[in-house]
């Protein structure tokens, strides 16, 4: 059900540049957060990277789990330096 409201939708840093992703490679996600944030937001810019760290950790206990960043940044280029800042790639 997630993986099909999300197609189209996913992109993820690569080289420093946002990319589309697969539908594919979110096909066997089980269990995926929603991670609402912008980095204008001071609170959020303390919390991220330590979202970052425990996604680490909890992506390799839990293959089937996946953070699904919302962004709420005024443009791509702000999510994307947003991204490459606290390591989201």
């Amino acid at each position: 059900m997630m993986q099909r409201l999300l197609a189209d939708k996913l992109v993820r840093l690569e080289g420093g540049r946002l990319r589309p992703v697969d539908a594919a490679a979110v096909a066997d996600v089980r269990v995926f957060a929603l991670y609402y944030s912008a980095s204008w937001c001071g609170p959020c810019r303390q919390f991220t990277p330590e979202l970052v760290r425990a996604y680490r950790g909890l992506k390799e206990r839990y293959p089937h789990f996946e953070v699904v960043f919302v962004s709420a940044d005024r443009s791509a280029g702000d999510m994307r330096d947003y991204m490459k800042e606290d390591g989201m790639g």
